[in-house]
C-alpha cells in the first residue's frame, strides 16, 4: 500500500500540466543523475496538530461517516530542475498551479530556494538549474470508516427516581 504521502503526489502529478516531466519521492532519488525536467518531492516532517478542517481531498469510501483524529502538517522540499532559469521557473508555477487545485486550502508553499545561483550550490548546474520549494500539507488522520448497524431490539433494566415526588419509577 502506497503512503498518504505518495498518493497525494502521484495525484498532483497526475495533473495534466505536468504532462512529460519526470518525478519521485525522497533523498535517494534526489541523488540520482537524471535528466531535466524533473521534479522530486522530498517529506522533511512536521508537526502532528489538532484536528483541522482539511479540504480539496476526498478520503475515499465511506468518507461521511469517517472521523479525523488529527492532522499531519507534511513539510516537503519539492526539488526541481529544469534546463535554464525560464524552464525551472514556469515547471515551479506549475507543480503550485497543480497543487492548489487538487489540494486548495490543505497546502501551503512557504520559501524557494535557487539552489544553482549560489557557490555552494554550482555543481547543480550540469543537470540543469535548480529550485527548492518548501510546501506544507496538511493530511488529515481518518479512522476507518465503521460500519453502519441497524438496531433491531433494544432491552432496559434499571429503575429511576423521578426528582418531583421522589417516586422510583422502572426504566422503560
Amino acid at each position: 500500500m502506497a503512503s498518504r504521502f505518495n498518493q497525494i503526489v502521484d495525484e498532483i502529478q497526475a495533473d495534466p500540466t505536468l504532462a512529460g516531466f519526470n518525478y519521485s519521492t525522497g533523498r535517494l532519488a534526489e541523488k540520482e543523475n537524471a535528466d531535466w525536467p524533473r521534479i522530486i518531492w522530498i517529506p522533511t516532517g512536521g508537526p502532528i496538530t489538532a484536528t483541522q478542517n482539511v479540504g480539496g481531498r476526498l478520503t475515499g469510501a465511506g468518507a461521511d461517516r469517517a472521523r479525523q483524529f488529527r492532522t499531519v502538517e507534511l513539510n516537503c522540499d519539492v526539488n526541481i530542475w529544469g534546463q535554464n532559469v525560464e524552464q525551472a521557473e514556469e515547471m515551479m508555477h506549475l507543480v503550485i498551479a497543480a497543487s492548489f487545485r487538487l489540494m486548495l486550502g490543505s497546502i501551503e508553499f512557504n520559501n524557494h530556494t535557487w539552489d544553482t545561483q549560489t557557490q555552494t550550490g554550482a555543481d547543480y548546474s550540469a543537470r540543469g538549474q535548480k529550485i527548492v520549494l518548501d510546501v506544507m500539507m496538511r493530511i488529515p488522520v481518518i479512522d476507518a470508516a465503521q460500519q453502519l448497524a441497524i438496531v433491531t431490539a433494544e432491552t432496559h433494566a434499571g429503575k429511576f427516581i423521578y426528582p418531583p415526588t421522589g417516586s422510583e419509577e422502572t426504566v422503560c
